[in-house]
């Protein structure tokens, strides 16, 4: 048994470039873009500046760690290394704190399930900075339960803590937490050095970036998701109300079998993991009513919710299957096998690779052909690109949203040596689109959904 947990983390990371694979062959496009690009400033300007302005939308620290990769792989490979790497130490940080507070078992388990999970994956895909701000999140955690027994740990609960604040504002409300559970239950550690400093340290991360706000934009609480939540949300408590229920279905959480088990392991053992309970409700604080809706924003709590779903089901599993016949406990076995594998496998094609998703609507076919995934999109997107590659007949540029899109897809020749990329939309250039106009001529639709074609924009 001595050699299991190397061996378990070794089969992890091979699993994990697997799953990730597949998406090397799509550029990276949006947030990860910027990202991108502003650690490319940070490194060699010493400015968190987006193509020579001031940039307040972004935290830096997602940006600041992944530019090494950028430097050595690539724009596009270099921000989806930094992800995988992200998304490893993201399974490390579960797997610990799962064993400190619940049980090895639980922790191999829940490791397992949270390392097939659909937005797990696709997350890893994406190059964003949701891996990372979870891994921060739960080392942060991890060291803070850990500092019962050794003080020495406040450091890395709160320096994780710290950098998770500069890596999405979901950080925050863990300040909230550690210093309620303080003044609660550890009120002595608060006199020692080791606690201290730690959380002047943490505190002060997250300050430096207030400050740099200020000192540039005159406000330290300056940030273009003020304005966006302003614009685009329901208002506070009906986006309360409809984020609760989307995050409330099981497909955007954890999947139905393990969602019930977990509410059963938040009965059972929800007064004994009190703190993994609160540490989720801080998890979810600022995505309760942040206007988008996707599981990344609430992944850090998801791992709680799989801890909880696996202490529940071993539960069940000790308390009445294990006391049946053995007859009964095989049929336990095959159903629970059989169900976990079509939840979970049937998402992980659906949700997170297009291929798969496009293989299921022509052979199976008995979901809706056009979900709205992510991974549709791409999938789509990437079957015109290719085409536009392998076929262009004439010597075009493709027109791209957004310059810092284009300067990277330039530089990666996404669409092919030939084919320059533009974010000026004139006439005569390449477009792809699921939306064709009329003065379009659709050279090239796809067969997969959703229908996504390459248009040559038509002069007058």
């Amino acid at each position: 048994m001595r050699y299991f947990i190397p061996a378990f983390f070794g089969a992890l990371f091979l699993l994990l470039l697997a799953l990730w694979l597949p998406g090397l062959k799509y550029p990276i496009v949006s947030d990860t873009a910027f990202y991108s690009f502003l650690g490319e400033s940070m490194w060699k300007d010493f400015r968190f500046e987006l193509l020579g302005v001031p940039y307040a939308k972004h935290l830096p620290f997602h940006a600041f760690v992944s530019y090494p990769f950028v430097w050595l792989f690539g724009y596009s490979l270099g921000m989806k290394v930094s992800t995988l790497v992200a998304g490893y130490l993201t399974l490390v940080a579960a797997f610990l704190l799962l064993q400190e507070t619940m049980s090895r078992r639980i922790a191999v388990i829940a490791v397992v399930f949270l390392a097939i999970h659909h937005a797990f994956v696709l997350m890893m895909h994406l190059g964003s900075a949701d891996l990372l701000f979870t891994a921060l999140f739960l080392f942060s955690l991890y060291g803070y339960i850990k500092a019962k027994d050794d003080v020495r740990f406040y450091a890395l609960a709160f320096i994780a803590a710290g950098l998770s604040c500069v890596t999405r504002y979901n950080g925050v409300p863990l300040f909230g937490l550690y210093a309620v559970h303080t003044l609660l239950y550890r009120r002595e550690d608060i006199r020692t050095v080791y606690y201290a400093l730690p959380a002047l340290a943490g505190g002060g991360i997250f300050c430096a970036w207030l400050f740099r706000n200020w000192s540039i934009f005159g406000d330290p609480m300056h940030t273009e998701y003020t304005s966006e939540l302003s614009t685009n949300g329901l208002g506070f408590f009906h986006q309360i109300y409809s984020n609760t229920l989307y995050y409330l279905d099981p497909f955007h959480n954890i999947l139905p079998v393990l969602f019930v088990l977990s509410l059963w392991g938040m009965v059972r053992f929800g007064k004994q993991y009190a703190f993994l309970l609160c540490a989720m409700l801080a998890a979810w604080a600022l995505t309760s009513f942040w206007w988008v809706q996707a599981m990344r924003f609430a992944f850090p709590g998801f791992v709680l919710l799989m801890g909880f779903a696996i202490a529940g089901g071993e539960d069940i599993w000790l308390k009445i299957v294990s006391k049946s016949t053995v007859f009964v406990r095989r049929i336990c076995i095959v159903f629970i096998v059989i169900t976990l594998c079509i939840t979970h496998l049937g998402a992980l094609c659906l949700y997170s690779y297009g291929e798969c998703n496009a293989m299921f609507d022509k052979t199976i076919g008995i979901v809706l052909k056009d979900l709205g995934l992510t991974s549709e999109g791409f999938y789509a997107w990437h079957k015109a690109r290719v085409f536009l590659r392998d076929h262009a007949q004439k010597i075009a540029p493709l027109y791209v949203s957004g310059s810092v899109t284009a300067i990277i897809w330039n530089t990666e020749q996404v669409a092919g040596k030939s084919v320059p990329i533009i974010h000026e939309n004139t006439c005569g250039s390449y477009r792809i689109t699921q939306h064709p106009r009329e003065e379009d001529d659709v050279l090239y639709t796809t067969t997969e959904s959703p229908h996504t074609s390459l248009v040559l924009q038509r002069c007058p």
